[in-house]
């Protein structure tokens, strides 16, 4: 794996020096292609992730992102090599589908929200986020990147 060395323009948004050097080419790259898949829209930040809360984490992993608008809850269970995502809503506000958008771009999956609930079975182990969307004048919000 190449490694190639970063510089940094001098201003309030430079990264301490020693952080961000010698970065791996692929990981410039993912991170550049998860960007470039970047909607509109609001982001429901991560504020809970059972794997760094609780005590004894299992084989399941829950995770929340929070918004002002609505609170997403994941349910991630391991199948056969693969995960099982369950999502509920919060605060349903007129969202209908839910879209997954994984890492390399283009939507993954799509599932309709029921009675504030929303499935994707047989899903890779990948840098994922999901995206609430529903009528034209419904903001979408989407989640922080994560993988299940």
């Amino acid at each position: 794996m190449s490694h190639r060395r970063r510089t940094r323009a001098r201003d309030a948004h430079a990264v301490p020096s020693g952080l961000g050097d010698d970065v791996p080419d692929e990981v410039v790259e993912r991170a550049k292609a998860a960007f470039a898949g970047r909607r509109g829209g609001e982001l429901a930040t991560l504020v809970f992730d059972s794997v760094l809360e609780d005590a004894a984490p299992s084989s399941d992993r829950r995770l929340r992102f929070g918004h002002p608008l609505v609170t997403i809850m994941l349910d991630i269970s391991p199948v056969d090599g693969w995960c099982r995502l369950e999502g509920r809503v919060a605060v349903a506000g007129g969202w209908t589908r839910v879209e997954l958008h994984q890492e390399l771009g283009g939507i993954g999956l799509v599932s309709e929200i029921d009675a504030g609930v929303f499935v994707f079975e047989r899903l890779p182990r990948t840098l994922m986020c999901l995206e609430l969307l529903g009528p034209d004048d419904l903001t979408p919000v989407r989640t922080d990147w994560f993988i299940p």
